[in-house]
């Protein structure tokens, strides 16, 4: 029979597991204790961040609060872009030339020193006139008087309103052009490298009006 040898056997596998298992046991029980561990860790370094904030700042110091998605720390909204808007007394109307127009002009965010410059501009070519008024601040009003057409007796390039190309003829549309502009004394009609010229910042232009021979 090999009873006496399958019990050797046995008793050896056993001897041989033994150490295992108890290796298998002590993993356990570090396994079980590492949060204990880890918990007395955070601690203790919690504790050593507020002794080290205390003694940056002071004991007596209150501590700042940790805000998420608190808006009201948000910055603030860009500032809006500079721009201009204005009105005349005759827009969809009719004017006279040699009768006065009121013009109106609002800007917003107007950079510092800038300044306002209107102009006529005959809508069906699009050709904008040498400025009626420079230097305006940059809101108010100006009241302007339309200068009498005087056709002179020489030849002259006709544009498609049958006036002279750069005349303000009458008997077609026009409207008034503001533009927002920089530094305040540039020079609009004088050119060269000595002259100072406008930096234009924001327009806008009037509603439509029909410029009639004066009375």
């Amino acid at each position: 029979m090999h009873t006496p040898r399958l019990i050797v056997a046995a008793l050896g596998a056993l001897a041989w597991l033994a150490p295992v298992t108890d290796a298998a046991d002590d993993l356990q029980a570090q396994v079980e204790q590492l949060p204990q561990k880890l918990n007395l860790l955070i601690g203790k370094s919690h504790s050593k961040l507020l002794i080290l904030q205390q003694e940056r700042v002071g004991p007596n110091a209150q501590m700042p609060l940790n805000r998420t998605n608190d808006m009201s720390a948000s910055s603030s909204p860009a500032q809006a872009l500079p721009s201009i808007s204005l009105t005349t007394s005759v827009d969809g109307k009719s004017v006279h030339q040699g009768d006065t127009i009121t013009i109106t002009w609002q800007s917003i965010n107007p950079p510092s020193g800038a300044a306002v410059a209107l102009f006529s501009q005959k809508a069906v070519t699009g050709r904008v006139f040498d400025p009626m008024t420079t230097a305006q601040p940059a809101s108010g009003s100006y009241t302007w008087q339309v200068p009498i057409y005087v056709s002179l007796p020489i030849p002259c390039a006709p544009d498609i309103t049958g006036g002279c190309v750069g005349s303000m003829n009458p008997g077609t549309i026009y409207k008034i052009v503001a533009r927002l502009y920089t530094p305040s004394d540039a020079d609009f009609l004088e050119y060269g490298p000595s002259k100072t010229h406008p930096t234009y910042i924001a327009a806008a232009e009037s509603d439509e009006f029909a410029m009639l021979s004066a009375r």
